[in-house]
C-alpha cells in the first residue's frame, strides 16, 4: 500500500546522530563519530565478536560459541549504513576476506594474511624430509579465546588420527 512505500522512503534519507547532551547540528562529523566509535567498540570491546591478532592487528571472527549468528548481522547492517552514509570504517580484516567477498578463489597463498604463523608452521611441516609421525601431530588445533582453551577436530576423529607424509 502507499504507506508502506512512504516508510520505504525513509530509510534512503541519510542518517543523522544527536549525541545525548551534546548540542550541535550533524553536518556529517557527528554521523562519522558515531560510525567510528561503534566500530572500535565492535572490534575491540568486550563483545567477543572478533578477535585481533597480536602480529598483524587484524581482526579474526571468534570460532568460540560466545557469539551468535544475529551480531554478526547487526556488524553487517552497522557496516552497509556506513557505507550508504557514505563514511569509512575500520574494520581490519585480513585480504582473504576481501578476496573471498569478490568471489576470488583462495588457497594457501592467503592463509599467510589471516594468519602468518600457521602459514608458517605448515610450510615447515610440508618441506619436512622426514617421516611426519616423528613429530606427534593429529589433525586437532588448539584456541584460546577470552581466558578459554579448547581442542577443535579439524576432521571427525581427528585428535585420534596421526598426520603422516601420506595425508
Amino acid at each position: 500500500n502507499n504507506n508502506s512505500y512512504k516508510n520505504m522512503t525513509c530509510l534512503k534519507k541519510p542518517l543523522k546522530v544527536i549525541f545525548y547532551g551534546e548540542p550541535g547540528v550533524d553536518a556529517g562529523g557527528v554521523t562519522k563519530e558515531f560510525f567510528h566509535k561503534i566500530t572500535q567498540e565492535i572490534v575491540t570491546g568486550d563483545l567477543g565478536l572478533f578477535l585481533i591478532h597480536q602480529d598483524t592487528q587484524q581482526i579474526w571472527f571468534n570460532t568460540l560459541p560466545v557469539c551468535r549468528e544475529w551480531e554478526y548481522m547487526v556488524v553487517g547492517v552497522i557496516i552497509g549504513l556506513a557505507i550508504y552514509n557514505q563514511v569509512i570504517c575500520n574494520f581490519p580484516f585480513p585480504m582473504v576476506i576481501f578476496a573471498k567477498l569478490l568471489g576470488v578463489e583462495v588457497g594457501f597463498e592467503y592463509l599467510g594474511s589471516a594468519f602468518p604463523e600457521l602459514k608458517q608452521g605448515l610450510q615447515k611441516l610440508l618441506d619436512y624430509e622426514g617421516d611426519a609421525r616423528d613429530l606427534m601431530l593429529y589433525f586437532e588445533v588448539s584456541e584460546t579465546c577470552l581466558g578459554e582453551t579448547r581442542n577443535v577436530e579439524l576432521k571427525p576423529n581427528g585428535s585420534s588420527i596421526p598426520v603422516t607424509n601420506e595425508n
